[in-house]
């Protein structure tokens, strides 16, 4: 938690899909902080789509589309 210096009480992961990787760490960074409530909001603010993994839980935004494994993905299927 960069407000204190201190770990994040919480095991959870949040990956950003953005323009850049600057902006994606950053904006991971800052949801991870602000609480799975805040990832919407922030992900709609700058543009992005996220993903917010806890546990088994797994919270994405409308456009970070999640595949199964062992199924194709849209691209694997063109070819």
């Amino acid at each position: 938690d960069p407000r204190s210096g201190r770990p994040l009480r919480r095991r959870a992961q949040v990956t950003v899909l953005a323009r850049s990787a600057a902006v994606a760490e950053a904006l991971s960074t800052a949801m991870l902080v602000a609480g799975l409530v805040a990832m919407p909001g922030l992900a709609r603010r700058f543009g992005v789509d996220a993903c917010w993994v806890e546990g088994p839980m797994v919270v994405t935004t409308p456009g970070f589309r999640l595949h199964r494994l062992g199924e194709p993905t849209p691209l694997a299927a063109t070819r």
